[in-house]
């Protein structure tokens, strides 16, 4: 959920909870945790004050900053250990899961 917020600066409770498909409830209690970590912040919208735009602190933009660059680091240090078939097969399979994933949200 960080990385949607770090992707969408103004991200509303309705938008994560529709792209995670869970309830506003179970968003709301992980967004408690991610204030209590002092990873976001809630700024209530100046047109409606019912609606809530979550975004990233400085502390939250360092953590997404590190988790990406371990996340590099991991995904290198696996494919250097690939040979060059097994990379091209990945590649394939992937694709072809992003083939599945894309025909079911058309659906």
């Amino acid at each position: 959920m960080l990385n949607q917020i770090a992707k969408n600066d103004r991200i509303t409770l309705d938008v994560l909870a529709k792209q995670n498909h869970i309830t506003k409830g179970a968003i709301s209690t992980q967004i408690k945790t991610l204030l209590q970590f002092g990873l976001i912040e809630v700024e209530v919208s100046p047109n409606d004050r019912r609606q809530h735009f979550i975004h990233l602190t400085l502390k939250g933009k360092r953590v997404i900053k590190e988790l990406d660059v371990h996340e590099k680091k991991t995904v290198a240090a696996i494919l250097e250990k690939m040979s060059l078939k097994e990379i091209t097969q990945l590649s394939k399979y992937f694709e072809h899961f992003v083939a599945v994933l894309d025909s079911n949200v058309e659906d």
